[in-house]
């Protein structure tokens, strides 16, 4: 979910009037040395099983062309990111990597950090304010301007 967020935000900026995703991937080629799933982010540029030889110069410019984080000066949409801090799928740095462009940019977003969750932000009360905090967000980004 939170890769195709942030490639709907990027690819179609004039579309959404916020978004909020959960342990994003925005940038395959930083990722793919981070995580415990590096064979996803190569079958999911190339199509291919993961060599486990690690990626090459230009297998690496592929997978950021492959990135949501490549439309990043695209983005306009306000974005809440939920980050479960002991992710290894996703590492947050995935998620504070897009954070610190858009505020770099002056594009709202904001980071809720979770420790002691993993991809899946699954302990009650954080997965509770997660959603909370989303519903908040949308109330506040999609309220008609008088």
């Amino acid at each position: 979910g939170g890769f195709l967020t942030l490639h709907m935000i990027g690819q179609y900026p004039d579309m959404f009037r916020a978004a909020s995703t959960r342990n994003p991937v925005a940038n395959i080629a930083s990722m793919i040395s981070t995580s415990d799933i590096p064979d996803w982010c190569y079958a999911e540029v190339f199509g291919d099983k993961y060599p486990f030889a690690g990626a090459s110069g230009h297998e690496l410019m592929a997978m950021h062309r492959a990135s949501p984080i490549r439309h990043l000066s695209d983005v306009k949409t306000p974005l809440l990111t939920g980050l479960g801090l002991d992710d290894l799928r996703v590492p947050p740095s995935q998620g504070t990597e897009m954070h610190h462009y858009l505020t770099a940019k002056g594009v709202p977003s904001r980071l809720l950090c979770y420790p002691k969750n993993a991809h899946p932000i699954a302990q009650p009360e954080c997965e509770s304010d997660y959603f909370i905090n989303t519903a908040l967000w949308f109330h506040a980004h999609t309220q008609k301007q008088p």
